[in-house]
């Protein structure tokens, strides 16, 4: 059995997976692939072949991709062997350790200049009585209030648009996120007439056009990156003022938060130093 049909007739229909997450594994399968030279199989997950690959990835792509890469071939290998259909456990599978990295991400006075392109936009959506400016002010603002992912922005339904708060099932953790807007963002937001459409963020724009335009945004901000930062900086931001919240949020655990999230430059103290000692200026 090759690892793309164990995943599909098998493994993910025994998991609650989202379609990205699907994607992710079945691309992982495919480099695995191309690297063995022919479609792999269950036989082909052993440790010295893995590990090769292993070895292989970190020369050439970075260790988060090779980490995610070992991630996946590990979970099929143990749901292969769980389901009595290989032999031996993943328990020599080479460990990639986490190349930790500052979190870069944008400042309050970043986020006014991305806030000031999307003002001077002019028109409006065709099809729609919405005009641009309105629609990406009220975009920006709400990421930046949230901290929401930018799929579940698109998928609030107007029905839930009631403030000051409501309740988002986030799509990637299906874990319940409570979301406050601040007075002025719910004006921006009333400004787009969510009520007139279903998907008031959503339905305005395909999703591939939403990213070209934010993209455009951005680099007309003179600023580097796109909707995740503005996840990044609500939380630092509330983190900063609320110390060991910004994970709550966000929806994530501590870790996650620290590891993808924490923007340490807007929140860290300036570092201590011990007491002089006598005769040091």
């Amino acid at each position: 059995m090759t690892l793309a049909e164990f995943f599909t007739q098998t493994y993910s229909l025994e998991r609650d997976i989202t379609d990205s997450t699907r994607k992710f594994f079945l691309l992982k399968i495919v480099q695995f692939t191309r690297w063995l030279g022919h479609h792999a199989t269950l036989d082909d997950l052993t440790s010295h072949t893995v590990n090769r690959f292993i070895a292989h990835r970190i020369t050439e792509r970075a260790r988060e991709t090779a980490r995610g890469e070992r991630a996946v071939l590990h979970a099929l290998w143990k749901a292969a062997f769980d389901a009595g259909l290989k032999e031996d456990r993943p328990d020599r599978v080479r460990v990639v350790k986490r190349s930790l990295k500052p979190v870069e991400g944008w400042d309050s006075p970043e986020v006014s200049r991305l806030l000031a392109v999307a003002t001077n936009l002019t028109g409006c959506f065709r099809g729609h009585d919405v005009e641009r400016a309105a629609f990406w002010r009220a975009v920006i603002l709400t990421l930046y209030d949230s901290g929401l992912r930018l799929g579940d922005l698109l998928a609030i339904d107007a029905a839930q648009l009631h403030p000051p708060s409501f309740t988002v099932i986030q799509s990637k953790t299906r874990k319940p996120v409570v979301v406050t807007l601040s007075p002025s963002t719910w004006e921006e937001v009333a400004a787009i007439h969510p009520k007139r459409r279903k998907k008031p963020f959503g339905d305005v724009l395909c999703r591939r056009y939403f990213f070209d335009v934010f993209a455009e945004l951005c680099d007309k901000a003179g600023l580097a990156g796109r909707t995740k930062m503005l996840r990044r900086t609500s939380g630092s931001l509330v983190e900063r003022l609320h110390p060991g919240e910004g994970h709550l949020h966000l929806g994530n655990t501590r870790q996650v938060f620290d590891q993808h999230y924490h923007i340490r430059r807007l929140t860290d103290k300036p570092p201590r130093l011990p007491p002089r000692l006598g005769g040091v200026g």
